[in-house]
Parts: structure tokens; sequence; C-alpha cells
């Protein structure tokens, strides 16, 4: 069994946590807001987006909702209304099924569409591109 690192930052990963600083320090520079998956605003966690909601089942229990939490979400300051959902994700396990059915189903349900990064260059890449927005 594989044991999670934690971090000060919420994050679970060394990449996830090396990425997550980098979106930290374009927030400094204030032209971005970055939120982490550990993040809450009034007890709810600021990444997670609801997926499926409770369903009652047929003798009578309930099924629990299918949630799907965001490791780092980018809000640029120049356009409010874009929003850009990043989950850090190495090549084999961004292909395993429950992670595959819940980046659809986010594609589906909220029109939002998972940018996977495998790596801190593509990472760097990313956020140099947003500068130039």
């Amino acid at each position: 069994m594989k044991r999670r690192q934690k971090f000060n930052s919420g994050s679970t990963s060394n990449l996830q946590r090396r990425c997550f600083a980098l979106a930290k320090a374009a927030e400094a520079e204030g032209w971005l807001v970055a939120t982490g998956d550990k993040e809450k605003l009034n007890g709810k966690k600021v990444n997670e987006f609801l997926l499926i909601p409770e369903q009652a089942k047929a003798n009578g229990k309930v099924e629990q909702d299918a949630r799907y939490t965001a490791d780092i979400i980018l809000y640029l300051k120049s356009r409010e209304s874009t929003r850009i959902v990043i989950d850090t994700k190495s090549k084999p396990t961004a292909k395993l099924a429950d992670y595959v059915l819940r980046r659809k189903l986010m594609l589906q349900v909220h029109k939002i569409e998972i940018t996977e990064i495998h790596s801190l260059s593509e990472m760097q890449d990313l956020i140099a591109g947003l500068r130039n927005i």
C-alpha cells in the first residue's frame, strides 16, 4: 500500500504540491487566483463539484452522491468567467476508470473540461500561456 504524503498546502503528491506553489506564485503577481483541493469556504470544499446527487434505492436506503474534487482551480482576474480546472496526474493514473468517468461527468454535467498536468513543465507552460491572455 502506497503512503500518501500530506503537505501544508493540502497537496497529496509532489507534482501537485509543486504545481500549486507555481500557481500561488502567479497569484502573488496579482493576475490570477488559485485555489487548492483542501481549501474551504463556509465549511465546504471550494474545488468540489457535485456530479450525481444522492438517490433513494428501492429498499429505502440512500445511495451516496458522487463528487469530483479538483487539485487546483485557476481564476483569471482579467476574465472573471474564466476558470481552469487542473488535475495533476501520472499518465497511468489518468487512465483509471474512476477518474475517466469523473472527467467525462464534469464535461457533461458542468460543461467543464479538466486540464490534466503530467509534469511541472506542463504547469509552467500553462501559466506562461495564461499570462499572455
